[in-house]
C-alpha cells in the first residue's frame, strides 16, 4: 500500500466516524426535543381539564352541609341549629376547596 492510499482511507474512516457521531447526537437531540414538546402539550391539556370539576369542588360542600343540617334538625328536633351549622361548615369547605384550587395553579 502506498502512503496516499492509507491517508485517504484514514481520512475517510475519520469522516465516517464523525458522521456517525453527528447522526447519534442529532437523534438524541431530536428525542430530547420531542420529549420536551410532549411534556409541554401534556401540561397544556391538564390545565383545561382541571376546571371542568370546579362546580363540583365549590357546590358539593355546601350541599352536603345543608342536607346534613336538615337531616340532623329533623332527627334531633332542633330546627335551625344544625342547618346553620351545616351551612357554616359547607361554606368553610367551599372556601377551603377554592384555596386549594388556586394554590395548585
Amino acid at each position: 500500500m502506498t502512503k496516499s492510499s492509507v491517508d485517504i482511507s484514514e481520512i475517510s474512516m475519520v469522516e465516517y466516524k464523525r458522521k456517525i457521531i453527528r447522526t447519534i447526537i442529532d437523534k438524541d437531540l431530536d428525542i430530547t426535543e420531542q420529549t420536551v414538546v410532549k411534556k409541554e402539550n401534556k401540561n397544556n391539556n391538564l390545565g383545561s381539564y382541571q376546571y371542568l370539576n370546579i362546580g363540583f369542588y365549590l357546590i358539593a360542600p355546601l350541599l352536603v352541609g345543608i342536607f346534613s343540617g336538615l337531616y340532623l334538625d329533623r332527627r334531633f328536633n332542633a330546627k335551625p341549629f344544625f342547618l346553620f351549622l351545616g351551612l357554616l361548615l359547607g361554606v368553610a369547605g367551599t372556601f377551603y376547596n377554592l384555596y386549594r384550587l388556586t394554590k395548585s395553579n
